[in-house]
């Protein structure tokens, strides 16, 4: 029974780096060999050996703190850094950002959660160059990541990699103590303009402005819930979002909605969704990314008697979904 426990872990925890390096948008190339294109430059990753690949040296990837250098590296690369401009250290210091052969600052990747937070209590930070501490996690089908940066005796969220943000910026808005004190209602429990957990019993939920994202699993199983309105400054919704909310009839996807984790409404058996965003598709119950690659969510009370999946898609989100609806009419690919 041991041994076939480590065997499913084994499984499961292969398939988890898989789901990531889809997420991360690289294409498999050949079998466990993935290919990522960036401007001027390409990381290709060796799944069966545990390995990535980057400007014509190897890296492990064996453990959270190696996806997370990973992943750091592909946000660099894909807010425009070139390769000459970020380097891999392996030393105290996991990536360097430099610029003509002069370091702008560097990198600590560290673990989600505990390995992040006590590397925060204990570093202790130069203040001659700007230096950060960065982990991200897989969640609900969307990255999260979080930076604590140190420069000039302050500590910053953010600055770094963020949208609009190269080389790098700082303001006071950002430094890391200084909290976000809008008031909420009780019943939402909100960090950082994250909604974490809806606590309510109400039939009919208004999400208060200022809300940005809506955490995986934030209304879990609230069967109550009939209706759900998201406010214009929701840029983000996790995966299992509203997973589970049989009742729910109609929510709206705001404009301003750019990303969406693993089907946010699965189990939700008689939903309405209305779409406002152009990041997203809404055809005959059916959800889609801009660019029909993903496929969001599958509506449970769709009648149809067989479906076929178009052939631009690359990912199914909404595997659940298509249990939920007993795999009753036959969904076949192109």
């Amino acid at each position: 029974m041991k041994t076939d426990k480590i065997v499913i872990d084994t499984l499961f925890i292969d398939m988890k780096y898989l789901i990531l390096y889809h997420k991360l948008g690289f294409q498999e190339v050949s079998p466990d060999i993935y290919l990522k294109h960036y401007p001027d430059c390409s990381i290709r990753i060796n799944s069966e050996e545990q390995l990535f690949f980057y400007e014509d040296f190897s890296y492990p990837l064996l453990d959270h703190k190696d996806f997370v250098i990973l992943e750091c590296l592909d946000r660099l690369l894909g807010l425009g850094y070139t390769s000459s401009e970020v380097q891999l250290k392996g030393s105290i210091f996991d990536i360097a950002l430099k610029k003509n052969n002069t370091i702008l600052l560097n990198i600590i990747c560290e673990q989600w959660g505990d390995d992040f937070e006590e590397q925060r209590k204990i570093f202790c930070s130069s203040d001659d160059l700007p230096s950060v501490i960065y982990t991200s996690k897989l969640s609900g089908g969307l990255i999260d990541w979080i930076s604590s940066i140190w420069f000039g005796g302050s500590e910053y969220r953010h600055g770094i990699f963020d949208e609009g943000c190269t080389p790098f910026s700082f303001s006071e808005s950002s430094c890391w103590n200084v909290q976000n004190t809008q008031d909420y209602p009780a019943e939402f429990i909100v960090k950082d303009g994250i909604l974490i957990k809806y606590s309510g019993s109400d039939q009919h939920v208004r999400i208060p402005e200022g809300i940005i994202k809506i955490e995986s699993g934030a209304f879990w199983n609230c069967t109550f819930l009939q209706s759900a309105y998201l406010p214009k400054t929701v840029i983000s919704i996790g995966g299992d979002a509203f997973v589970y909310c049989e009742n729910l009839q109609r929510v709206n996807i705001p404009a301003s909605v750019h990303e969406m984790g693993d089907d946010p409404f699965a189990g939700c058996l008689n939903l309405d969704i209305q779409n406002k965003s152009q990041a997203f598709i809404l055809e005959d119950g059916v959800l889609f990314d801009r660019e029909k690659k993903i496929l969001i969510h599958y509506a449970s009370h769709n009648t149809r008697s067989s479906y076929t999946v178009p052939e631009t898609v690359e990912w199914l989100g909404c595997t659940r979904s298509f249990k939920i609806a007993h795999w009753a009419h036959s969904f076949l690919p192109t």
